[in-house]
């Protein structure tokens, strides 16, 4: 199932966040296996051996930079899903670790959480490839400040698959994360919400390319931003319907809010559009609280540092969802200003 993925110029891919500092984050640790839970289960195989199917992907040029490298580290770990799962597959890593190459087979559904919790800089990469009428709900959670992370996530989906991503993430001094998502076989669905949270000064860059190659395949993105003063936040959302990719549906949705002074959106929604048999929208809003709904709260009584925070927590947990949903709000509102 191996297609070309279109991409933005490289200068562009990192107008917003220095490659040179992404480039020198810490791999020393590469050759870890992260923490599983859920793996002994039925229809689960973890292997780090060599695989050739492993090669045959990364013998392509899948992206390029750095993140080709991580591919093809010499303990790639390799994850067949050839069953419905009754329990998530569950994911941590304390540091950087190896790549995860995770293959789902036709017809079965599951549920993989992963899980940021180290400490020290990180890179990571996975790769995703969904079979014929697979079903994935995903859900990531990046809640550590401390942690410079750069982190790839590369998906491939066979025809009638169904791909649902939920990420949860706080900025950094460097945060940098890409998606390439590939709706290659007619009929794939993939659906994206997005929630951040930035305190002051803190940075986080996401970079989403979204190929519809299939026919009648489906898209939505939903990613919200809240930020503190003087940080800054980039959500370049790029999707490109191909030429063959005809009755393609997409969407996608770009929120961000300021708390402070000095808060720097940067926004692209893009479509690259090669049919004329295609339904897309895209937008971004950048904006403020809103002056008549505070003064909405705080002419019934409440105090007006907790009517902004009530608001910026309603902005955020519009987008947060998914299996991690009641844990990550709880973290994100953690790190909201103290009232």
């Amino acid at each position: 199932m191996n297609q070309k993925v279109r991409q933005a110029p490289f200068k562009e891919r990192w107008r917003y966040t220095s490659a040179k500092k992404a480039f020198n984050l810490n791999l020393d640790a590469m050759e870890r296996v992260p923490d599983f839970r859920g793996s002994t289960q039925p229809g689960v195989k973890i292997s780090d051996k060599p695989n050739q199917r492993i090669l045959e992907l990364t013998s392509h040029k899948v992206i390029n930079e750095k993140i080709l490298m991580i591919s093809k580290s010499k303990y790639p770990v390799s994850i067949e899903i050839t069953e419905p799962l009754e329990k998530p597959l569950e994911i941590t890593y304390p540091s950087t670790c190896a790549p995860l190459f995770v293959f789902i087979s036709n017809g079965v559904s599951c549920q993989i959480n992963e899980y940021f919790e180290g400490t020290g800089d990180q890179y990571q990469a996975i790769w995703l490839e969904l079979g014929q009428n697979s079903t994935l709900a995903h859900t990531r959670q990046s809640l550590i400040e401390e942690v410079n992370e750069w982190k790839y996530l590369h998906a491939l989906q066979g025809q009638n698959s169904y791909y649902e991503l939920h990420s949860h993430n706080v900025g950094g001094s460097l945060k940098r994360h890409d998606f390439d998502v590939q709706l290659a076989g007619d009929g794939a669905h993939f659906h994206l919400k997005s929630a951040s949270f930035l305190s002051e000064s803190r940075h986080i860059d996401q970079q989403i390319t979204l190929n519809h190659l299939g026919k009648k395949t489906k898209s939505t993105q939903v990613i919200n931003n809240v930020a503190d003063s003087n940080a800054t936040a980039t959500c370049n959302g790029r999707i490109v319907i191909d030429n063959g990719s005809s009755k393609a549906d997409a969407s996608l949705s770009n929120k961000n809010l300021a708390l402070g002074d000095n808060v720097t959106f940067n926004a692209k929604p893009e479509l690259e559009i090669y049919n004329d048999d295609v339904s897309c929208s895209h937008g971004a809003t950048i904006s403020q609280l809103s002056k008549s709904e505070l003064f909405y709260l705080t002419s019934r009584g409440v105090n007006p540092a907790q009517a902004k925070n009530m608001m910026a927590r309603g902005f955020l947990n519009n987008a947060v969802s998914g299996a991690l949903q009641e844990a990550s709000t709880h973290r994100l509102e953690s790190f909201f200003p103290k009232i």
